[in-house]
């Protein structure tokens, strides 16, 4: 839910940068789409390594070495 709520606000608030900065210009509402997703994945990724017990929990527990499973998936 967090990323979700990452992507919306982040997409929101590219908007209204450009509505505020560049009211010249039309909305690029790709680029604003782009910005919001490279920020959604950032905080994705930082997730990874700041909350990794709760992305273990997720896993089931036959999965071996799965600490190491999640730092890779946060990398990548």
């Amino acid at each position: 839910m967090a990323t979700l709520i990452t992507l919306l606000s982040t997409f929101a608030f590219a908007i209204l940068v450009r509505l505020i900065f560049f009211n010249q210009q039309p909305i690029n509402y790709r680029l604003c789409g782009r910005i919001a997703l490279a920020a959604m994945l950032l905080f994705a990724g930082i997730s990874h390594f700041l909350l990794d017990d709760g992305m273990v929990q997720m896993l089931p527990n036959f999965v071996p070495f799965r600490y190491l499973i999640i730092y890779i998936t946060g990398i990548i």
